[in-house]
């Protein structure tokens, strides 16, 4: 169990210094305190409205910092690549 701390605390570091990533995490969160905070009208299923609308900002966050770690690697990984090979 102490391993999984410690290899979970290191990835959690690698993350937050990543400025992109640091602003989506965050922004993440504040957006899904904001859901939380609001009165919701719906007739006993607001906590089912804000449980669906936080996994749905999770899920956006995480496709987005996909979508941008992937376009890092395919603008800057393929010049490292080529500069590894010796062309």
């Amino acid at each position: 169990m102490r391993q999984f701390i410690t290899i979970a605390t290191n990835a959690f570091m690698e993350l937050v210094r990543q400025p992109v990533f640091l602003l989506l995490m965050t922004s993440s969160a504040v957006f899904e305190i904001f859901l939380a905070t609001p009165y919701y009208f719906a007739f006993g299923d607001e906590p089912k409205l804000v449980k669906n609308s936080t996994l749905a900002v999770m899920l956006l966050a995480g496709l987005f910092g996909a979508m941008v770690a992937y376009w890092a690697w395919f603008v800057f990984g393929k010049k490292y690549a080529n500069d590894a090979d010796g062309k």
